[in-house]
């Protein structure tokens, strides 16, 4: 008889774990649109990024939009990748200028055609005190 309390406690512990997972998700924050527009003119590629994070808990305050290596050096005005601090939901936009000096126009149309993507991972992260 012992066995089978035992069981149905261990079943019970169980299906209260699924049901208050199903119930009461993990919330955090979360990129919910993030898209970008190419401009070329003579010395410049000018990407207009729009964005739109949620927050849901106080653990998360910031996020950064990080950048393939390769395009880091060009970046003509470094604050437009500055943080993002996330208060809610934040949505908003950003002018990424870069220089194209020597870069090829198979390159160049690579990236407005979006087959080569110029942003690597959105980064979402603790504010931290120092």
């Amino acid at each position: 008889m012992t066995k089978n309390k035992v069981m149905l406690i261990i079943l019970s512990v169980i299906f209260l774990v699924v049901i208050w997972w199903m119930f009461f998700p993990n919330e955090s924050a979360e990129v919910r649109s993030f898209t970008y527009e190419i401009e070329e003119n003579n010395d410049e590629l000018i990407f207009d990024v729009h964005y739109q994070f949620r927050n849901s808990t106080d653990n998360f305050s910031y996020a950064t939009i990080v950048l393939d290596s390769f395009f880091y050096q060009r970046i003509k005005n470094p604050e437009s990748i500055e943080p993002i601090f996330l208060n809610g939901g934040v949505s908003g936009s950003t002018r990424i200028i870069f220089n194209k000096e020597d870069l090829t126009s198979d390159f160049i149309e690579s990236l407005k055609t979006k087959e080569r993507n110029p942003f690597r991972a959105i980064s979402i992260g603790e504010e931290i005190n120092l």
